[in-house]
């Protein structure tokens, strides 16, 4: 079977729901406990769930106060309009063929190479937004779930010199 590595950006309703299921904060029903790899702990690259919702939280009502400011500009009226619970954060996932399992049980790639991979294709995919958008991208978080039938990244990213613009 071929390796491959799929990398793609989700859009959510919500994206405190999101963090729930990364962080593993909600309950999950599909979680696999027979793959090698489910020794290993899920790694939460030292972020703080806590921290990561407020920050969230605080986006959302940026968000919205901006969206509204636009809309007044663009309209001539002000209602006290909001876009939900929308953010200036980008999620993604990294998923991995069903083959690093293999990989990870005949000891041809380690846990830690494994990380160290997932973390270069973040400054990758960070480098290739700038180059598509022209805007500075900063990772917002980073998750490694072993929990499920592969190793695969969740994150979130934050385009961070857009902070005046919202899309109508």
């Amino acid at each position: 079977m071929a390796d491959y590595v799929q990398v793609r950006f989700e859009t959510c309703s919500s994206s405190l729901r999101q963090i729930n299921h990364d962080f593993r904060l909600s309950k999950v029903s599909y979680l696999r406990d027979n793959m090698f790899h489910n020794k290993y702990k899920n790694s939460y690259m030292k972020y703080d769930s806590n921290i990561v919702k407020q920050k969230v939280k605080k986006s959302y009502n940026e968000y919205n106060k901006i969206f509204r400011e636009n809309h007044k500009k663009k309209h001539g009226n002000y209602r006290n309009l909001t876009k939900g619970k929308q953010s200036d954060f980008l999620s993604g996932i990294i998923t991995l063929s069903p083959s690093i399992n293999d990989k990870l049980e005949n000891k041809v790639l380690t846990k830690t190479q494994l990380e160290k991979y997932f973390r270069q294709a973040i400054k990758n995919i960070q480098l290739e937004i700038k180059k598509a958008v022209g805007e500075d991208i900063e990772l917002f978080y980073s998750v490694i779930h072993y929990d499920e039938k592969t190793p695969h990244m969740h994150f979130d990213l934050q385009i961070i010199q857009v902070k005046d613009k919202v899309f109508l």
